[in-house]
């Protein structure tokens, strides 16, 4: 592939955005506008992994367009957990979580056998009214069967349910 300055008369690359076009064999059809889209992942803080904090970046051959993020340059972790692991996921048993299947409404309640052994602390931000709170948290996976399970975040505080993510499509 050969990457070439675009004749920004023609209509082909007519784009304010993208400012660069490939051009396979030389034929006015092989021309398309090159961009990429660049994922970095979540913010670290302490060796523990802030979600949802990922920067993104849109770029052509001009250079970055867009750019969008979550970082969070002050973050509390308090010294102790008041919650252990066995007590956050001894309150999850019996929790109910809904979700739909191909039949409708289902619920799924949270079982001893259920609930996965691998456990991680992981801070997420958490919308509280117009601020952002940075809660630590448990992220225990809960498992229906292989495949349909559900990543469940405890407050390792307070011992709150923060977030529930379905890992699976319904």
């Amino acid at each position: 592939y050969e990457i070439k300055e675009c004749d920004w008369s023609s209509d082909v690359c007519s784009s304010d955005l993208l400012r660069g076009c490939l051009v396979c064999d030389g034929a006015e059809g092989d021309i398309v506008y090159i961009k990429w889209k660049v994922n970095f992942t979540n913010q670290e803080y302490r060796g523990i992994e802030v979600k949802n904090t990922e920067i993104v970046t849109f770029q052509d051959t001009a250079g970055v367009y867009m750019m969008g993020d979550n970082w969070y340059p002050e973050i509390f972790v308090p010294e102790q957990n008041k919650i252990s692991v066995e007590n956050a996921k001894d309150g999850l048993i019996g929790m109910e979580i809904p979700w739909s299947s191909w039949g409708g409404a289902e619920i799924f309640v949270v079982t001893d056998e259920s609930l996965v052994d691998s456990v991680k602390k992981v801070i997420i931000p958490f919308v509280r009214d117009d601020s952002i709170e940075l809660r630590v948290t448990w992220e225990i996976f809960v498992e229906m069967f292989e495949g349909l399970s559900w990543a469940i975040y405890v407050d390792t505080t307070t011992r709150e349910t923060i977030r529930i993510d379905q890992l699976f499509d319904t």
